[in-house]
């Protein structure tokens, strides 16, 4: 449908235009990812392990492309779920200096 709509609005270049803005979505999604996921495996496992993410991560894309993509889908979205675990850890645990910080903040701005 989308498709569709550019190529009405823009004949005969609509479905070509469209088609690079999706490529180039899907090329700096998969960047950023790369980047962020190794930035975080180098906190967690240190630079001498973390720095060798990017290989797993690099190894794991033709197999995303291979599989069935609900898998994919799937295993991305258990990924993001995990990371639910050590925010409500780190909620919990600040929660208090949280607490302390706004008190402060709103005595001296009342």
């Amino acid at each position: 449908m989308t498709a569709d709509a550019f190529e009405m609005s823009m004949p005969g270049v609509g479905a070509s235009i469209l088609t690079l803005v999706f490529t180039l979505f899907a090329l700096t999604t998969m960047v950023s990812y790369a980047y962020y996921s190794q930035k975080c495996a180098r906190y967690l496992f240190g630079k001498r392990y973390g720095g060798n993410f990017i290989y797993i991560y690099l190894l794991l894309l033709p197999c995303a492309a291979v599989w069935h993509p609900t898998t994919t889908i799937n295993i991305i979205d258990s990924a993001f779920a995990l990371m639910v675990i050590p925010n409500l850890i780190a909620c919990v645990y600040l929660a208090p200096k949280v607490l302390v910080a706004t008190r402060e903040y709103f005595c001296r701005h009342s």
